[in-house]
């Protein structure tokens, strides 16, 4: 591969690179079958020949800030291929033609990360309310279908947060705001702590300047005084682990600013003192069941506080951190009553607890990813199943709902950057009602990420939307057939039933043409409603029937169907119900009940008794069988059905 040579700065700035990921990383080679000496080296290269002599606004290099970013980013274990996004990150913004010079030298991975990278950095527009950010952070979770694109977005943000001083003191405010409530809860869902903790603290600094300063000197202080504490604490409990035969290694960690603050603040507490975790002696042992006895033989000599025992091994949190924690009194001998918090893990718990679920450990051994850190790319199974198949198959966890709740929702943009939620499915004239009925109503046009765009066009997370209106302009019959969600219907149809008769007679057969148009009927509006009178045995007029059309009472889809009927469904649906009637299911005590396997349970249910199925009526009016443990199934219990076999 020829590139330009880089300057000897940076070349020692690769080999300092390298140097660090040889701890854990082992013949590892880059997706272009490059070693990963090679490929740091001629990744340093490229961006100095792009970037060498561009200046950010604080005055420091393009190229400096990368490097910081990637020290960082080595704290967590980082891959090669996050190390080089990482190096290239700022490319797009800067070089015009970007994509040809990576896709030649890095190949089109290199170039989807970058995309997905950049996509990500365009959303930073949020109000200050706590709803919105809550969004933000899912809609950012939602357009990262790859765990190193927000890695590389965590530590790039907390090394930009070094040169916010120079900016204007509302724009550091905005930074420091972002940073604490969005990219920090991100990095702890992640397990990611040590970025978690300076993130926090970086972005408490500068929106509380004062009150750090006095939490940082109680803290300080506290440290100061017990200075002793940990060293005679952990004298003591090296005791018992020699006497009970148990080998392992301790040691400790102390609270971080911010975490004491928010401390403080719930728990009505005036000094640092008070907080009893503040001190935390780790003990890393063999084994889960030496994590269990260990802490049976220390709460024999010091006595724990009560209900501050912990047992995150049995059930871990939902970013794959397990430990034990307890709280004891008496380690101590100058103070007894001062507590301290002792946590007992594994190395392998460990791992996670320090590097995060996006490390890569073990590389040594040979093993790129151990079974207890898979939790790595469970978010991007979720995302590619989301957005190839429209539903997802399992959750990451049990007790992590939040991500179902997440990919049934879409996240777009206005022009100006407000977040606007809605269902998946929705269109550009749904985006429209859900700003404002007013726009709605006047709504001509459609622009999506730039681009005209139809007004029944689907959107999809991260889509910027911009709605053109015209004075005087007011609903189309036609608008009913373009949204999806139930919200925008009930204003047309409210519109609607505000118009006089005639209008509504008009409208009425406009949208029922339409319609036969759009399904490719030879069939008039008048040829159609006969059919549909006659096959109604003339329970209605034709009248009425125009004027429930027009008024949004009566869909044409609804009709149609009635008269024409339903397409079969596809073959994979008829093979699921062959397969379901195979086993003699009986639903709600009918043996003729028709019903299907939910996809998410198909290939789950041949050894499963009745006691452990549930059929389950969804708003289609379809049945569809489920495990009883089934994440994907309905909450309604109305619309739950016994199974019987």
């Amino acid at each position: 591969m020829e590139l330009a040579s880089a300057s000897e700065a940076w070349k020692s700035y690769s080999e300092i690179v390298f140097t660090k990921m040889e701890e854990y990383l082992w013949d590892m080679q880059c997706e272009n079958g490059q070693s990963a000496k090679e490929c740091i080296d001629d990744t340093y290269a490229f961006a100095y020949k792009h970037l060498g002599h561009a200046m950010r606004k604080s005055g420091e290099s393009y190229l400096d800030h990368a490097h910081r970013s990637v020290l960082l980013l080595l704290e967590v274990r980082p891959s090669l291929q996050t190390i080089q996004l990482c190096l290239l990150h700022d490319i797009p913004k800067m070089v015009e033609h970007w994509e040809k010079d990576v896709l030649k030298v890095f190949g089109q991975k290199s170039v989807v990360r970058l995309k997905k990278f950049w996509a990500i950095r365009k959303i930073h527009d949020f109000s200050d309310s706590n709803d919105d950010m809550e969004v933000l952070r899912e809609m950012l979770l939602v357009l990262a279908d790859d765990i190193e694109v927000i890695m590389v977005k965590l530590v790039t943000r907390l090394d930009s947060m070094t040169t916010v001083s120079s900016m204007p003191r509302s724009k550091q405010k905005k930074i420091a705001t972002e940073v604490l409530y969005i990219f920090a809860p991100i990095a702890s869902r992640m397990g990611m702590y040590g970025l978690k903790i300076r993130l926090e603290d970086e972005a408490f600094k500068l929106l509380w300047p004062k009150t750090y300063a006095r939490v940082d000197a109680e803290r300080t202080a506290l440290i100061k005084k017990n200075s002793t504490l940990l060293d005679e604490a952990k004298e003591k409990l090296s005791k018992i682990m020699l006497t009970q035969g148990i080998s392992g290694s301790i040691y400790h960690r102390i609270k971080n600013v911010y975490s004491i603050a928010r401390k403080l603040q719930k728990k009505g507490f005036t000094h640092v003192a008070e907080i009893h975790d503040f001190f935390a002696l780790r003990f890393i042992l063999s084994t889960k069941e030496e994590c269990y006895k260990l802490l049976g033989y220390i709460h024999e000599y010091f006595p724990p506080v009560p209900g501050r025992i912990k047992d995150y091994i049995a059930l871990p949190k939902a970013n794959r951190y397990m430990s034990l924690h307890t709280t004891v009194l008496g380690l101590y001998s100058r103070n007894p009553s001062r507590s301290v918090e002792i946590q007992l893990r594994t190395k392998d718990m460990d791992e996670i607890a320090e590097y995060g679920i996006a490390s890569h450990v073990n590389y040594k051994d040979g093993i790129k990813e151990k079974a207890v850190v898979s939790w790595q790319n469970k978010l991007a199974d979720f995302s590619r199943s989301f957005s190839e198949t429209g539903q997802i198959d399992t959750l990451t966890e049990k007790n992590d709902k939040g991500f179902q709740d997440i990919f049934e929702k879409i996240y777009v943009l206005t022009p100006a950057g407000e977040i606007i939620t809605l269902p998946k499915g929705a269109t550009a004239l749904d985006f429209a009602y859900s700003v404002h009925t007013d726009i709605g109503h006047g709504c001509v046009a459609a622009k999506v990420n730039g681009e005209v765009a139809a007004l029944d066009a689907v959107l999809n997370s991260g889509d910027r939307v911009d709605i053109t209106t015209r004075k005087g302009q007011k609903p189309s019959a036609s608008f009913l057939l373009y949204v999806r969600t139930a919200s925008a219907r009930n204003k047309i149809r409210q519109y609607f039933r505000s118009l006089d008769h005639s209008q509504i007679e008009r409208r009425g057969r406009e949208l029922l043409q339409r319609y036969l148009v759009g399904q490719k009927s030879n069939l008039s509006s008048d040829a159609f409603l006969s059919l549909y009178i006659d096959k109604h045995k003339g329970k209605k007029s034709r009248s009425l029937l125009i004027s429930e059309i027009g008024s949004g009472e009566l869909l044409p889809k609804t009709m149609y169907r009635s008269v024409v009927g339903v397409k079969k469904k596809a073959p994979k649906v008829n093979k699921m119900r062959a397969t379901a009637n195979t086993r003699k299911l009986v639903i709600a005590g009918s043996p003729y009940m028709p019903f299907t396997v939910a996809g998410c349970c198909t290939g789950k249910i041949e050894e499963l008794s009745g006691d452990d199925l549930i059929a389950y009526l969804n708003v289609r009016q379809e049945i569809r069988v489920h495990r009883k443990t089934c994440p994907h199934l309905g909450k309604d219990p109305k619309r739950m059905l016994q199974v019987a076999t």
